[in-house]
């Protein structure tokens, strides 16, 4: 039997957040067949074009929420 998908929701506020769950993002989209993401921005400290650039200079996905 095949062992079912695991999903992960990573919740993060501040840019260091962001940098932290990085590399978790590229290795769980790598891995998409076993592991699925859903990224939550709470929007702590929000500046739209800060919020663009670190999401760009990050290579992270846009947030599902």
């Amino acid at each position: 039997m095949r062992p079912s998908k695991l999903h992960l929701m990573l919740v993060v506020g501040a840019r260091p957040n962001f940098v932290k769950v990085a590399p978790l993002l590229r290795q769980t989209g790598i891995h998409r067949e076993r592991i699925s993401t859903t990224l939550v921005h709470t929007g702590q400290h929000y500046d739209r074009a800060m919020s663009a650039d670190m999401f760009e200079d990050l290579g992270l996905p846009r947030e599902d929420f």
